[in-house]
């Protein structure tokens, strides 16, 4: 039986709302709203595949990420990759190590005492 990947966006769906989640994985329902056009429309000026250097740092815009462990893919807004002894080797980069760290875009204001907003917001 071949595997069968889930987006990663599907995460933050179903910490936000199960039933949600749910509709969307199972059923393949989604129904726009204004904020989720809204949200569309603002991540377009966040995805532009391209590397940016600063000092010992690089920031990915719009990095393809796949688990094969978790099953999982998907693309991060954007991945802060800081140099580092023990990280790992990013071959289209250098032969050095990073340790990396993916950031997510989200419209509206992060809300931390909400516990669907704070998966954004944990420490890698």
């Amino acid at each position: 039986m071949d595997k069968q990947y889930i987006p990663l966006s599907y995460i933050s769906q179903y910490n936000y709302c199960k039933r949600r989640a749910g509709l969307l994985m199972l059923e393949q329902q989604w129904s726009e709203s204004t904020d989720t056009v809204k949200g569309r429309e603002e991540h377009k000026n966040v995805h532009n595949a391209s590397i940016e250097r600063k000092g010992n740092a690089y920031s990915i815009h719009e990095m393809t990420v796949i688990s094969e462990q978790l099953c999982l893919f998907g693309k991060c807004d954007i991945v802060e990759a800081y140099e580092t002894n023990d990280g790992i080797i990013l071959p289209f980069l250098d032969d050095k190590r990073y340790s990396l760290y993916p950031i997510e875009f989200k419209h509206g204001r992060l809300r931390r005492e909400v516990e669907y907003d704070r998966i954004h917001c944990m420490s890698v």
